[in-house]
């Protein structure tokens, strides 16, 4: 993973911008102390909203994770081989593990 591990947070929200950020972790896994700016967007309204969707984006991650596990195991013990069903589910379980690893390639 080459990005900032969540949670993230807004910080400096009486200036023009909204500055997300996280707290970076060392390399034995123990968090090193400071805030790194995740990044920077410019006040306004859509800008509002794209802090609140970029600051849980290591939460949706997670779930998004999680979802493709338990459906991968839902699927191996109720849908059939034969079944239409099964066929839609791996095809939306490839397009989960795609936009999982684009969200973690470096």
């Amino acid at each position: 993973m080459s990005f900032t591990p969540g949670p993230w947070a807004e910080i400096d929200r009486s200036s023009s911008y909204i500055n997300i950020v996280g707290n970076p972790v060392s390399a034995v896994g123990v968090p090193a102390g400071g805030l790194e700016k995740v990044c920077r967007v410019i006040r306004h309204r859509p800008g509002e909203a794209n802090a609140r969707l970029i600051k849980v984006a290591p939460e949706l991650l997670e779930m998004l994770k999680q979802s493709h596990e338990q459906l991968h195991k839902l699927v191996s013990v109720f849908v059939s081989n034969t079944d239409g069903a099964h066929a839609e589910t791996t095809s939306l379980m490839r397009e989960i593990r795609a936009a999982i690893e684009k969200a973690v390639q470096s």
